[in-house]
C-alpha cells in the first residue's frame, strides 16, 4: 500500500522510487575505485626510503666527525648509491596522498 502524502513534504510510494533505479553495474562503488594495496606499499615505501636516507645521513655524520669520512670508500660510496631514493620517495608519497583524497 501507498503511504499518504504527509503535511511537511510528499512521500514518494517504494513502487514509484524502484521503476527509477538505476542497474548498480552502471556504478563503481568507493571500494571499486579505492586500491588499497597500493596505498598501504607505496606509503611503507615512502616512510622505508625515508628511514634509510636518515641512517646513511647519520652514518656520514658520525664518519664527518671523527674525520674519517673521505677516506672510508665503503662509506662514500653508500652516500652515493642511493642518489634516486629521494624521487622515489616523493612520488611514492604523492600517490599515497592522491590514493587517500580519492577515497574521499
Amino acid at each position: 500500500m501507498d503511504a499518504p502524502a504527509s503535511e511537511e513534504g510528499a512521500t514518494i510510494p517504494a513502487r514509484e522510487v524502484n521503476a527509477f533505479r538505476l542497474p548498480r553495474r552502471l556504478f563503481k562503488t568507493r571500494q571499486e575505485n579505492f586500491d588499497i594495496p597500493l596505498l598501504y606499499y607505496s606509503y611503507r615505501i615512502m616512510v622505508g626510503l625515508g628511514t634509510i636516507l636518515i641512517a646513511i645521513m647519520a652514518l656520514s655524520a658520525f664518519f664527518l666527525l671523527r674525520g674519517r669520512l673521505y677516506s672510508t670508500p665503503t662509506v662514500l660510496w653508500t652516500l652515493m648509491l642511493p642518489l634516486p631514493f629521494p624521487y622515489i620517495a616523493t612520488t611514492a608519497g604523492w600517490m599515497t596522498a592522491e590514493l587517500a583524497v580519492s577515497r574521499g
